[in-house]
């Protein structure tokens, strides 16, 4: 996005400068710049919004598996429930993270190199929840 604004802004500059010095088309080609930047700014825009409703989404499913889980473990032995606890935790400082970098995604035009992270993350969160889910599962 960062480089579809700066082409725009390159390409309006170059026809400026080649429409010589009339001020009516100096006016026209403000006006078309004027228009290129806010095209390019509500693209952005939505573009951040649909990031943004994606990353509610998967909070929301993460956040139900989480609760699902962590009902489960009520029901399993104090030992269980201890080394549950533990996991747990490691989980919520992963969850704290990746909302973290959600966060900074919505409003950054590198959203996709960001995104890849975020997804690591809850690749690795999935995996342990999956496994616990089994364990409690097994052990009732």
């Amino acid at each position: 996005m960062k480089h579809l604004f700066s082409f725009l802004m390159l390409a309006s500059l170059f026809v400026f400068t080649a429409c010589g010095n009339s001020n009516d088309k100096a006016e026209d080609m403000k006006e078309e710049m004027t228009e290129a930047a806010d095209a390019t700014k509500e693209y952005m825009e939505e573009k951040a919004d649909e990031v943004g409703d994606m990353f509610d989404q998967q909070k929301s499913a993460l956040e139900k598996s989480y609760e699902d889980v962590k009902a489960k473990a009520l029901e399993a032995s104090e030992d269980v429930q201890a080394e549950f606890k533990e996991a747990m935790d490691k989980v919520q400082e992963q969850k704290d993270m990746m909302y973290q970098k959600m966060e900074e995604a919505k409003n950054s035009p590198e959203a996709d190199k960001i995104k890849a992270s975020i997804d690591s993350l809850q690749k690795e969160i999935d995996m342990t929840l999956q496994k616990w889910n089994e364990r409690l599962s097994g052990d009732n």
